[in-house]
C-alpha cells in the first residue's frame, strides 16, 4: 500500500524500533543519567549559591568584625591666645569659654563626654546644661 507523496505506511512498533535505535546510535542518555546530571547540577549550584555567604563569614570573624566592639570616637579641638590677647569661643553644646592672655585649652569630646584641659592660663566657662539630663 502506498500513501500520498510516495511513502510507505509503518507500523507503530517499527517506528518506535527505528527511534530507539537512532536514539542509541546518538549517545542518548538513559533516565537515571539524566536525574544523576540533574543532581550534580542542583548540588553545584547550592554550592555556588553558598559561597558568597561563607566567605563573608570568614572574613568578618578574621578581621574581628564579629563581638568586637567598635572603637569609640573622639574628637580633640584646641582653642590658644598668646600674651595679652583674650578671646571668647563658643562650644558644640552652646557652652562659652573665656580665654585669657597666653592660655591653651583642649576640649576633648569621646563617648558622649565632654572633657576640658587647660594646659596653660586661664579660663572662665559658661556652661550650658543639658535639658534631657536631668
Amino acid at each position: 500500500m502506498t500513501v500520498a507523496g510516495g511513502a510507505t505506511p509503518v507500523s507503530e512498533a517499527a517506528l518506535a524500533g527505528a527511534l530507539q535505535k537512532v536514539a542509541t546510535r546518538c549517545g542518548r542518555l538513559s533516565d537515571e543519567q539524566v536525574r544523576s546530571l540533574r543532581r550534580r547540577r542542583r548540588s553545584a549550584t547550592a554550592a555556588v549559591a553558598t559561597a558568597p555567604v561563607a566567605i563573608a563569614l570568614l572574613f568578618m570573624a578574621s578581621d574581628g568584625f564579629v563581638g568586637t566592639p567598635t572603637a569609640p570616637r573622639v574628637a580633640t579641638r584646641m582653642f590658644a591666645t598668646r600674651a595679652g590677647e583674650r578671646t571668647t569661643v563658643t562650644l558644640a553644646d552652646g557652652s562659652t569659654v573665656s580665654l585669657n592672655g597666653a592660655t591653651r585649652l583642649q576640649i576633648v569630646y569621646a563617648d558622649g563626654q565632654r572633657r576640658a584641659e587647660l594646659l596653660a592660663g586661664q579660663a572662665f566657662f559658661d556652661v550650658r546644661h543639658d535639658e534631657g539630663a536631668r
